[in-house]
């Protein structure tokens, strides 16, 4: 079995890198929260933010890459996820991080969607699950690098260090997309050669 189209393989490592900053909470900010000058109730809400804000997102997404493509909004997604990363390091009060969170939930909306898209433009009728499998696993991995690395170096340099990192790999994993072409065209849910003509979604091309 071969390996994706190198498109699909960045952008899955791109959106894996977009996780280390949110998985490093999870693992962390119950323990340093006192250091950053929150109370404990304030973590619960950093916590929960990301996830309530996309009600509104997830739709907006949609609706967005519909009208202007994948490839736009999904960078844009990209580099500004290196940027709430970045921001969770600032120590910069509650309602900055809140901010941030919010901001993370927005992007995680594109990202996700962009990315089952990518893989789904790139497959064909015989390795659609296979594409979507691998998407998803190396995706995954983020979080795992997160809790362990990300974990340690906490340790070893402290939160905020560790997040500023974490946000600078996810601004160069943005720069690394952008060499990629990203197709777009329209196709049927049920990616049916002779229906393409009657969906509105746009996807990304598969390569030939």
């Amino acid at each position: 079995m071969r390996l994706p189209p190198r498109e699909l393989i960045i952008i899955s490592l791109a959106v894996a890198a977009t996780l280390l900053g949110d998985s490093l909470l999870y693992a962390v900010l119950p323990t340093v929260w006192p250091g950053l000058g929150l109370e404990l109730w304030m973590v619960g809400a950093l916590l929960s933010a990301n996830r309530f804000v996309r009600f509104l997102t997830n739709p907006l997404a949609g609706r967005v890459m519909e009208r202007f493509g994948v490839r736009g909004p999904f960078l844009a997604a990209v580099f500004l996820a290196s940027v709430t990363t970045a921001a969770y390091g600032l120590n910069a009060g509650f309602i900055v991080f809140l901010i941030a969170r919010l901001f993370w939930g927005l992007c995680w909306s594109f990202l996700r969607l962009g990315g089952y898209l990518s893989a789904l433009g790139n497959a064909g009728d015989v390795n659609r699950g296979y594409y979507l499998g691998f998407y998803t696993g190396v995706v995954r991995l983020g979080t795992v690098v997160s809790v362990l690395v990300g974990g340690l170096l906490t340790d070893i340099v402290g939160f905020g260090t560790t997040i500023v990192l974490f946000g600078a790999l996810t601004f160069f994993s943005a720069l690394s997309i952008l060499r990629e072409r990203i197709e777009t065209h329209t196709i049927t849910a049920s990616a049916s050669p002779s229906d393409a003509s009657k969906s509105s979604l746009t996807l990304p091309t598969k390569r030939r």
